[in-house]
């Protein structure tokens, strides 16, 4: 994806979420005119943060990560994903990749999660089935969302840039994670200023 299309999705982003949480018309023009910037600095700082790039990785099987329980244990995995190892957590119905937010690629996570799944499957939410590589690549992607757009200093960006794959976050949406975490409702003034 082009820059000029990152940036035309992250101005309809920041401009669809200040109108929704309540910004008037002229108040989310002079934000955008005033910080828009900032935004296109954070998601090109992530690019440029080592993070993958597109089109760098294309996983076709499960194998290619070469997942393996480094402690014997069944709980600390390792997997190798662009020539970089990922720490994972596993404990029941509960899997932690550190450092998620370097991985961007949809396809790819889908195939990361299949492995983790075919290693230790992991209860939906209903606890009677069980996730799926899809619903788990869509909290992850939940996660990435928000640790590119998070300032800084919000306590959130460093839980967000390890993806917890749990039943109770199973088709949740950011702001349905952010009110568990929180106990407050998404107010994207308060994320990112006034």
């Amino acid at each position: 994806m082009s820059k000029e299309i990152k940036k035309a999705v992250i101005l309809y982003a920041v401009t669809s979420g200040l109108l929704l949480s309540g910004c008037s018309v002229t108040q989310t023009v002079g934000k955008i005119v005033n910080d828009s910037s900032s935004y296109f600095d954070a998601v090109e700082g992530y690019e440029q943060s080592g993070s993958q790039k597109e089109d760098e990785v294309h996983l076709k099987a499960t194998d290619e990560i070469n997942l393996r329980d480094i402690d014997g244990k069944g709980f600390k995995y390792l997997f190798t994903y662009n020539n970089e190892d990922f720490n994972v957590i596993y404990i029941p119905d509960h899997w932690k990749i550190i450092d998620s937010y370097k991985i961007i690629d949809a396809k790819d996570m889908a195939v990361i999660c299949q492995a983790l799944i075919d290693e230790h499957p992991v209860h939906g939410r209903d606890m009677v089935s069980f996730r799926t590589a899809d619903d788990m690549v869509y909290e992850w992607q939940i996660h990435n969302m928000a640790y590119v757009l998070l300032p800084e200093d919000n306590p959130m960006k460093e839980k967000a840039k390890d993806v917890d794959l749990d039943p109770k976050d199973q088709g949740r949406t950011f702001s349905e994670i952010y009110k568990d975490r929180t106990g407050k409702d998404l107010d994207l003034k308060s994320l990112f200023g006034n």
